[in-house]
């Protein structure tokens, strides 16, 4: 989560974007900007796909332990709820492993991980984080659509 919240403030940076600026532009307070950017608070997904919007910079990106100033793409809509849900099961099956093996390597509920996975839950981003984690990944890896 901590490069999360460094690749909000490079992107608000770049963008030449006070706190205040960013914080009319997404709805988000400036406090909650502030604490995000110092990864003080956990914050949900579609509150991070809205400054993601916001900035105009590309979601993926956003989680990116590679996020650069000189290479930012754009915001283009997608249902990266659905796209995570979609990956982390291939790599579950990749790795021979069950739905089950992610409720005993993370703090998550069984019903938490089910409801992440049928987009039934707006999740925190540190939920995200933790399925990314036990199946070795990042969370930038999974809402990246693949090539069928």
């Amino acid at each position: 989560m901590k490069v999360f919240g460094e690749n909000i403030r490079n992107a608000r940076s770049y963008r030449a974007l006070s706190q205040n600026e960013l914080s009319e532009n997404s709805g988000i307070s400036r406090s909650s900007l502030s604490m995000l950017e110092n990864n003080e608070i956990d914050i949900y997904f579609e509150t991070a796909k809205r400054l993601a919007e916001s900035l105009n910079i590309s979601f993926p990106q956003l989680f990116s332990r590679n996020f650069s100033n000189g290479n930012i793409a754009a915001y283009t809509e997608d249902d990266f709820l659905f796209i995570f849900s979609q990956n982390a099961k291939s790599l579950l099956k990749k790795q021979n492993k069950l739905q089950t093996y992610l409720y005993a390597s993370t703090t998550l509920s069984p019903s938490t991980i089910s409801e992440i996975f049928n987009q039934k839950v707006n999740p925190k981003l540190s939920s995200l984080n933790q399925i990314a984690d036990a199946l070795g990944t990042t969370i930038s890896e999974l809402i990246i659509r693949k090539e069928e």
